[in-house]
C-alpha cells in the first residue's frame, strides 16, 4: 500500500487536500458554536464571581437580613441614575450607582478590578458631605473622567407613597436626588466591574460607593435593595428550598413594611407606605380572626369637601371602619348605609339625620389624571367628639400634611385652594388634627375610595379577653409572617447563576448556525474529494481489471483501493483540524469587531475542545469516505474488459472527457454554493455578512 501512496502522491495529495478543506469548514464551525458559547459562559461566572442567589423585592429591603443569610452575604444598595462631568458637562444615563462594602468585594477574590475596589473600600468613609465614587473603564472614557474630577450625580429616591397614588409625589424634582462627588478611581470592566442582575453580555454604566455613605445620602440607613448569596465553600451549588425557608425564619413584621405600636387600650398596624396591599391587609384580618383579636379595618380618605344643604366644610378627612366581630369597638363605626359625622362637623353643616350629603373627592381618570368625583349619601347619624369620633389616629402620617402646624401650611401633592380654609378649620386642626369628620362602612368606603393601590391604611386589634397587648402583638406577629411568607411579600430568591449560564447557551446556536451557512461549501469540499478520488481510480482501472482477470474478486479489489481512500481521507481530515483551528480563530475574529452586534459583545476567545475537533473530524471523515464508496460501488459493475480498457463505467472508454466530468460538477457547486450564501436572509446585519464571508 505504501509504494501505491507514493506511486499515486499527485491524486493522492490533491484529495486529501480536498478533505481537509471539509473538515476545516465543518469542525470549524463546530468550534465558532464552542467558543461563543464558553466565552458568554466565562462572562458570566466573571461577572458574578461567587454569586450565587439574589434576594430582591420591589422595594427596599433590611440590609441587616445579610447577617441572617448564609455566611457571606452581601447587602447591594442599588439605584438607577444618570452623571454630569462638573468640568466638561459630558452626561452618562442608565446607569447603575451601587452602594457596596467589603462583603461584596469578598465575592469577588481574584483579579484587578476585585483589587481596586477592595482598596477602594478599605480607605474608610467620608465623615460627612457626598460620598466619594469608583468608576468602570466603559463609563470613565463616556465621561472622559479621571481621578480626582467631580461629578454631579442624580438618583432616584424611594417615594414614601406611590407616585401613582393620591398622596404621592410625581414631579421629577421631587424624586430625585442629586450629590456632588470626586471620583476616587478607575477599575477595569472586568469581574466587580461587570456585575449586573441583567443576563445581557454588555458592560454595564456602572458607579461605585461606599454602602453606608450612599445610604446617608440618600436617607435610607440600613436599608438596601438586594442580598447577594454566594454559593457552598464547597463549591456546590446552594439549594433555593433552604434559602427560601432560611428566608422566611429571618423575616420579622417590619420586613412586611408593617409598624405594629400601642395606641392606649389597642394595637394599630401601620404601613410604612400608608397603604396595605388588598392581599396584605386580608392576611392581617384573618390572622386576627384566627387568633380571637377583635379588629377594626381602617380606610381614610381626603374629601375635597362636604356639602349639606348649601353648607359645606373644605378638606376634611372621611374614615370608612368595619369592626369585627361587630359591636367589638363601641356604637362608633356604621354597619349600614349612609354617612356619620362627627359632633363638630354635624354643628358646622347644621346637618341632621336623613339630610343629604355630597363627598367631593380626587380619583384618577383612565389616563392617571386627577378629576374630582361627587357621591351622594344619606346622613345617618352622629357620634360624639371622643374615641373614634375625635381619633387622628385613623388619618395616616402622610408627607407635607400630618406634620404641618397648619392646614395653610400644607405641601400636597394634589391642587388645594388655600382661600377655602376657615379660621374655624384651622382650629379643628389645631385641637383635633387630621381626625376624620365623616364615618363610613368599609363596604361603602370601597365603592368610593378603592384603589389597585390597596384599600386599607390601618388595622387595630384588641387583645384577647385576660390577654396584656404585648401577648397579643407577639402572637399576632408570628400568625402573620405563617400566613404571609416571603413570597406573598415580594420577597423573590433569584438564581442568578443559573439565569446566567443558562442564558449564555444562548437562543442561538451558532455552532449549528455556520455549519448551516457553510453547508454547501462542506458539500462541495466532499464531492471534489470523491471526484478526484474518482480520477485516481480511472487513473488505475487497468490495474483493477488485471487483478480481477487474475483472479482477486472485485470486493477484495474494492477493500484494498478503499484501505488507500482511508489512509487518504484519514491523513486530510487530521491536516484539516489545524485548518479548523484557523478558521474558527477567523469568524471569532469578525464577531469580535465586524459582526459583534449577532452576539452583543467584543469579549470573544476561541476555545479548542478535543471533544469538538474530533467529532468534526469524524463528520467530515464520514462524509468524504461516503463520496469515495460511490465511485467504489460502480466498480463493480464494470466488466473486467472494459476496466483493462482503462473505463470505470460501462459504455465509455478511456478516460476520455474526465477534465469535464470532474470540472464542470465542482465548479457548478461551488457557484450554487455562492449563489445560496447570497439568497438567504437573516435579520441581523453581523450574521449576513458572516454567512457571506463563510459561504464566500
Amino acid at each position: 500500500m505504501l509504494r501505491s501512496l507514493i506511486h499515486y502522491r499527485r491524486v493522492h495529495t490533491a484529495t486529501a487536500l480536498a478533505a481537509a478543506v471539509c473538515t476545516a469548514v465543518l469542525a470549524g464551525a463546530l468550534v465558532v458554536g464552542d467558543s461563543v458559547r464558553d466565552s458568554l459562559r466565562a462572562l458570566t461566572l466573571e461577572r458574578l464571581g461567587r454569586v450565587e442567589h439574589a434576594v430582591v423585592r420591589g422595594r427596599s429591603l433590611r440590609a441587616g437580613l445579610s447577617g441572617e443569610m448564609p455566611a457571606g452575604t452581601a447587602p447591594v444598595l442599588r439605584r438607577p441614575g444618570s452623571a454630569a462631568h462638573a468640568g466638561s458637562g459630558a452626561r452618562a444615563g442608565r446607569l447603575q450607582i451601587l452602594g457596596v462594602d467589603g462583603r461584596f468585594a469578598d465575592l469577588f477574590p481574584e483579579g484587578e478590578a476585585a483589587a481596586a475596589l477592595a482598596a477602594f473600600l478599605d480607605a474608610g468613609s467620608q465623615p460627612a458631605g457626598a460620598p466619594d465614587v469608583l468608576l468602570t473603564g466603559s463609563l470613565a472614557r463616556e465621561l472622559d473622567a479621571a481621578p480626582g474630577d467631580v461629578l454631579v450625580l442624580s438618583l432616584q429616591r424611594p417615594a414614601e407613597v406611590n407616585p401613582e397614588a393620591l398622596f404621592g409625589r410625581r414631579r421629577p424634582e421631587e424624586l430625585l436626588r442629586r450629590l456632588r462627588s470626586e471620583v476616587a478611581g478607575v477599575i477595569p470592566d472586568r469581574g466587580p466591574g461587570r456585575f449586573a442582575l441583567e443576563t445581557h453580555q454588555k458592560a454595564p454604566r456602572t458607579l461605585f460607593a461606599r454602602l453606608g455613605e450612599l445610604q446617608r445620602a440618600l436617607g435610607l440607613q440600613g436599608r438596601a435593595d438586594l442580598l447577594l448569596v454566594p454559593g457552598s465553600a464547597e463549591g456546590e451549588p446552594s439549594d433555593p428550598a433552604a434559602l427560601r425557608r432560611r428566608l422566611d425564619e429571618a423575616l420579622g413584621i417590619s420586613d412586611l413594611d408593617l409598624v405594629l405600636h400601642r395606641r392606649g387600650n389597642h394595637l394599630a398596624l401601620e404601613s410604612r407606605r400608608f397603604v396595605l396591599d388588598d392581599s396584605l391587609g386580608e392576611s392581617v384580618l384573618r390572622s386576627a380572626r384566627r387568633l380571637g383579636l377583635p379588629s377594626l379595618a381602617v380606610s381614610t380618605y381626603l374629601a375635597n369637601a362636604i356639602d349639606v344643604g348649601g353648607r359645606s366644610l373644605p378638606y376634611s378627612t372621611v374614615a370608612a371602619l368595619q369592626a369585627d366581630p361587630p359591636g367589638s369597638w363601641g356604637p362608633g363605626p356604621p354597619t349600614g348605609p349612609g354617612l356619620v359625622l362627627n359632633d363638630w362637623a354635624a354643628r358646622d353643616l347644621q346637618a341632621r339625620a336623613g339630610d343629604e350629603a355630597v363627598l367631593h373627592y380626587y380619583a384618577f381618570g383612565p389616563r392617571e389624571e386627577l378629576i374630582e368625583r361627587r357621591a351622594a349619601l344619606e346622613i345617618s347619624g352622629r357620634v360624639e367628639m371622643a374615641g373614634l369620633g375625635a381619633d387622628p389616629g385613623l388619618t395616616p402620617d402622610y408627607p407635607g400634611i400630618g406634620r404641618a402646624e397648619d392646614m395653610s401650611a400644607w405641601s400636597a401633592p394634589f391642587p388645594v385652594d388655600m382661600g377655602r380654609i376657615r379660621p374655624r378649620d384651622e382650629d379643628y386642626w389645631d385641637q383635633y388634627r387630621a381626625a376624620p369628620k365623616a364615618l363610613l362602612s368599609r363596604e361603602e368606603g370601597r365603592q368610593l375610595f378603592s384603589s389597585r393601590f390597596g384599600e386599607l391604611t390601618s388595622v387595630r386589634l384588641l387583645a384577647a379577653e385576660g390577654e396584656s397587648l404585648e401577648d397579643a402583638a407577639r402572637r399576632f406577629e408570628v400568625a402573620l409572617l405563617e400566613e404571609v411568607g416571603s413570597a406573598a411579600s415580594g420577597y423573590e430568591v433569584r438564581p442568578l447563576r443559573a439565569e446566567g449560564l443558562a442564558a449564555a447557551e444562548g437562543a442561538t446556536d451558532f455552532g449549528g448556525l455556520f455549519l448551516g451557512f457553510s453547508l454547501f461549501l462542506i458539500a462541495a469540499a466532499a464531492l471534489l474529494t470523491g471526484l478526484l478520488f474518482r480520477l485516481g481510480v480511472e487513473q488505475r482501472a487497468g490495474e483493477a481489471g488485471l487483478l480481477m482477470a487474475a483472479g482477486f474478486p472485485a470486493r477484495a479489489v474494492r477493500r484494498r483501493l478503499m484501505a488507500e481512500a482511508l489512509v487518504v481521507a484519514g491523513g486530510g481530515c487530521v491536516l484539516g483540524l489545524a485548518g479548523a483551528a484557523g478558521y474558527g480563530w477567523l469568524m471569532m475574529a469578525g464577531l469580535r469587531t465586524w459582526w459583534q452586534a449577532a452576539v452583543g459583545t467584543s469579549v470573544l476567545h476561541l476555545h479548542l475542545s478535543a471533544g469538538t475537533l474530533a467529532s468534526g473530524g469524524l463528520l467530515s471523515l464520514t462524509a468524504v469516505l461516503a463520496a469515495m464508496m460511490l465511485t467504489l460501488r460502480r466498480l463493480g459493475r464494470v466488466p473486467v474488459r472494459a476496466l483493462l480498457a482503462g473505463a470505470v463505467e460501462a459504455g465509455t472508454r478511456g478516460p476520455g472527457g474526465l477534465g469535464s466530468r470532474i470540472l464542470a460538477p465542482a465548479a457548478a457547486l461551488a457557484a450554487l454554493a455562492l449563489v445560496g450564501a447570497g439568497t438567504v436572509t437573516t435579520t441581523s446585519p453581523g450574521v449576513r455578512a458572516g454567512m457571506f464571508f463563510t459561504a464566500g
